[in-house]
């Protein structure tokens, strides 16, 4: 009989080798595999607190699978490390528990299909909340293979947890079967059944999808510019005016008379502006740019707005001078060739680094604690919503920031309201060159395929891209360089099922879960009457 510790490894072992940047997603249809049979023999031997074994065996699993993965967020900041560690496993054990709870009442049949609708539910709650944390998303494993999920314009990233755990699912159910009744034939059904799953739908996505996609929209020339400052050495102490003339100089060498916008990295502005009046010294320059070569920038900055007491917001903060409060943004802008500027304020924002969780109870204790993981640190201000820009050219631009790019729903509100081309500006810087860079890049692509949108990434010491409808990498530029890069976009105004539909997959399994829930009460209320 396997060793216990050795199947607690072996899932989280197996998710590694399947994310991205990692070569194999195939092992991600049966990393569960042994955390489910550890399952099964805990339910079945004679001692006592199974429930508390089976959690705290699926939390080691889960902590060690976002430590193989996410390490790189140590290069940041160490809390980092051992929130995600502590909190995330702990959270991606409560859907394995869940299910062994659900076992105590319901056949197994019934209870496996617990399993992957608990596990869609914590991930649409990890989407929403104050600890908001989607980058591991299962159906994110496919970030580099976007052949494999072309079907994501219906279903969005949940649509490949459902089928990761399906396949997980019906594989450890022919093993089960087998144990049963020791009689291999008798699986033969439910393996071809998973052999089916597993690559049927790859081979004819990518054939009818992939192969046979054409660029949809009307086209439109970007520049994008890469211009390489440290962050923690330099993109916070140079000169403001000296960090836009390398961003200017390089857009223009890479600029020819049909560009029709050059795109920045976040907080291209560090120092950034006062809002509404939007002046500085930095700011003038790219308008006067703007104006000289009749382009349209989008780039980042820190903005701030200033309040009277009476009408500050829950996040604003009281100026030093003690008259009035004011707000720190993480903002998107946009400055067309007439010199108008537009604003958009970052809305998903980095837990610990832009938003402090559970304000009202840590900021008593604690006060202002910040580490430094990207954008503008301290508890900032956001727009409710996404804002789009647009300009005389008749495009509609969203340009989401950094950490967004990984939330799907949220992305695909840029598109409901209009956008026809999404600009997705981040850092990347803070985790050094490690797989954090390369994981935050694969998952737009995602993006482009649920939004069927060419996708325009900035960022600041890399890795720069574009990204067409289908999901794949055009022109990436390497880590820790100077580089512009320019392409020609399709600025496409079609949206998808999912764009108008968002996660229709997570709705249904509140549903079924709750479904599920009340049978197991009923079930196990008949059981103890007759008891």
């Amino acid at each position: 009989m396997p060793n216990k510790l050795f199947l607690t490894f072996l899932t989280p072992f197996l998710l590694w080798l399947a994310w991205p940047p990692m070569p194999y997603p195939i092992t991600a249809f049966f990393a569960f595999v042994p955390l489910l049979y550890l399952e099964f023999l805990i339910h079945a031997d004679d001692r006592r607190r199974k429930g508390t074994r089976v959690f705290l065996f699926s939390w080691l699993a889960m902590g060690l699978f976002n430590l193989f993965t996410t390490w790189w967020i140590w290069n940041a900041h160490w809390s980092g490390v051992i929130t995600t560690v502590l909190v995330n496993g702990a959270m991606m054990a409560v859907p394995i528990w869940g299910y062994h709870l659900l076992r105590r009442v319901l056949p197994l049949k019934q209870s496996l299909i617990g399993i992957p609708v608990f596990w869609i539910c914590f991930e649409t709650i990890h989407k929403d909340w104050d600890m908001s944390w989607p980058w591991l998303t299962l159906g994110n494993v496919f970030a580099k293979n976007p052949e494999w999920v072309q079907w994501y314009s219906w279903t969005g990233v949940f649509g490949g947890t459902l089928w990761i755990w399906i396949v997980n699912i019906l594989i450890f159910a022919a093993g089960v079967m087998w144990w049963q009744n020791r009689q291999f034939l008798r699986s033969i059904p439910r393996l071809f059944a998973i052999l089916v799953l597993l690559t049927l739908p790859a081979i004819w996505m990518s054939w009818r999808w992939y192969s046979n996609y054409e660029e949809k929209g009307t086209p439109v020339e970007v520049v994008v510019v890469q211009p390489n400052f440290d962050a923690y050495t330099e993109k916070f102490s140079l000169p403001e005016n000296e960090q836009v003339k390398r961003f200017l100089d390089l857009a223009k060498k890479a600029m020819t008379d049909s560009t029709r916008y050059v795109v920045g990295p976040e907080t291209m502005l560090p120092r950034g502006f006062w809002e509404p009046g939007n002046q500085s010294p930095a700011l003038t320059m790219i308008q006067r740019f703007a104006s000289e070569n009749q382009v349209t920038v989008v780039a980042g900055a820190t903005s701030f707005r200033q309040y009277s007491d009476g009408e500050k917001t829950s996040t604003a903060r009281p100026l030093q001078n003690g008259q009035g409060y004011y707000d720190v943004y993480n903002t998107s802008f946009q400055v067309d060739p007439q010199g108008q500027i537009m604003t958009y304020h970052k809305n998903k924002l980095v837990v610990g680094v832009e938003r402090m969780p559970f304000e009202s109870v840590i900021k008593p204790l604690l006060g202002e604690v910040v580490i430094d993981l990207g954008g503008a640190s301290g508890t900032l201000g956001s727009d409710p919503t996404p804002v789009n820009f647009k300009n005389g050219s008749g495009h509609t631009v969203g340009a989401p920031i950094c950490f967004e790019s990984v939330f799907g729903e949220h992305l695909g509100g840029f598109v409901r309201k209009g956008a026809d081309l999404l600009f997705v500006i981040t850092n990347d810087d803070w985790w050094g060159d490690t797989n954090g860079k390369l994981q935050h890049l694969h998952y737009a692509r995602l993006r482009a395929i649920e939004n069927r949108r060419d996708i325009a990434r900035s960022a600041n010491t890399g890795i720069s891209a574009f990204i067409d409808q289908r999901g794949d990498l055009i022109d990436p530029q390497s880590y820790r360089t100077q580089a512009a890069i320019r392409h020609t976009m399709h600025s496409n105004e079609e949206m998808t099922y999912y764009t108008t539909a968002g996660d229709v997959i997570g709705r249904v399994s509140w549903f079924v879960t709750a479904f599920l829930g009340l049978s197991a009460f009923v079930r196990g209320f008949l059981r103890r009457r007759e008891g």
